[in-house]
């Protein structure tokens, strides 16, 4: 907050769920509770921009009485033309599953991220 105050620019937050309730609920917990949920109601009191990737967290947000128009909605996924494979013709996919090791006919796919236990990886 501080630095962008100072450096006069815009704070943009992402907002996916109050950390501390995280971390007291699914982690180890902390030993200044209080103090980072002052810290993160600060934080998005003063964000210029609070960006969420659920409708959820939109609503959270509202109870916590943050301003709606100085929040948005933007959800997670991908643009599905950038994996489309008629974008690559059939040797361009051989050449590259060899130099990759892969078989020709292997299923593949990729994830980049994290598993938490609010997607329910307990489960």
């Amino acid at each position: 907050m501080l630095l962008s105050r100072a450096l006069k620019m815009p704070l943009v937050v992402e907002f996916n769920g109050s950390a501390a309730w995280i971390a007291q609920n699914w982690g180890s917990g902390l030993r200044l509770r209080r103090l980072a949920e002052l810290s993160e109601q600060a934080t998005l009191r003063h964000a210029d921009l609070i960006v969420t990737i659920s409708k959820p967290l939109l609503s959270q947000l509202r109870e916590r009485g943050l301003d709606p128009a100085r929040m948005i909605y933007q959800s997670n996924g991908v643009d599905k033309s950038l994996f489309d494979l008629n974008r690559f013709s059939k040797s361009e996919i051989e050449a590259f599953r060899l130099h990759l090791g892969i078989p020709k006919d292997a299923l593949d796919f990729g994830f980049i991220g994290t598993f938490e236990r609010w997607h329910g990886t307990d489960v």
